[in-house]
């Protein structure tokens, strides 16, 4: 004798929650909702004739595709380096945080100090103790790749107290390069800092 399937009736205020978010919220979305599964929740929309609009579907499935392309990003990011679940799934958090604000020069010069155990007031220094300098350099990166547009050359080497913007370029270069060149020693430095910035992304 076959074991029967437990089934879940479908309560009126279900349906008519489905029906109307079945469009606005992903699946996933509304079953956490509704405590179902997400095949229960796509076999009733079927049933109920409910269908999602052309545009609708074409929106999800670019949607879906960016978030596998940036998951594929970070993966080739941290290849060859022991990092557990909860880093990686944080480091995603800090893009979407980084993409949707447009943060003080402060904030982003503080989180990298004390990324690298450094004091902020020490690391604007002309010293050029490596700890310094780097911390220097990954600021000038940073502020250039992602607020290019706000804060001119002349501005980020300002904040750092130098005079010329020539050191916003060379800063700018050391990271780059580094990036690039695939060095040990850079790369060990540099993923340390991926690993402990609570707001930059790659």
């Amino acid at each position: 004798m076959t074991e029967r399937r437990y089934y879940k009736r479908w309560l009126p205020w279900e349906i008519m929650y489905l029906t109307m978010n079945y469009e606005k919220l992903d699946h996933s979305e509304i079953a956490n909702h509704l405590k179902r599964k997400v095949d229960s929740i796509r076999s009733k929309a079927d049933e109920l004739g409910i269908q999602l609009s052309k545009e609708e579907v074409e929106k999800r499935r670019r949607k879906g595709f960016e978030k596998y392309l940036e998951e594929r990003k970070v993966k080739r990011i941290f290849k060859g380096y022991n990092i557990n679940s909860i880093v990686f799934l944080s480091y995603l958090e800090k893009q979407k945080y980084y993409k949707t604000r447009i943060l003080p020069l402060e904030t982003v010069w503080n989180d990298i100090c004390e990324s690298m155990g450094v004091d902020p007031v020490f690391a604007r220094s002309k010293s050029r103790k490596r700890e310094f300098s780097f911390c220097r350099q990954i600021f000038c990166y940073i502020i250039k790749r992602n607020y290019g547009n706000k804060y001119s050359l002349d501005d980020i080497a300002s904040f750092i107290g130098r005079e010329d913007h020539t050191t916003a370029m060379h800063g700018i270069k050391v990271i780059r390069d580094g990036i690039k060149s695939k060095d040990p020693q850079f790369l060990k430095e540099w993923y340390l800092f991926l690993s402990k910035t609570k707001i930059y992304k790659a």
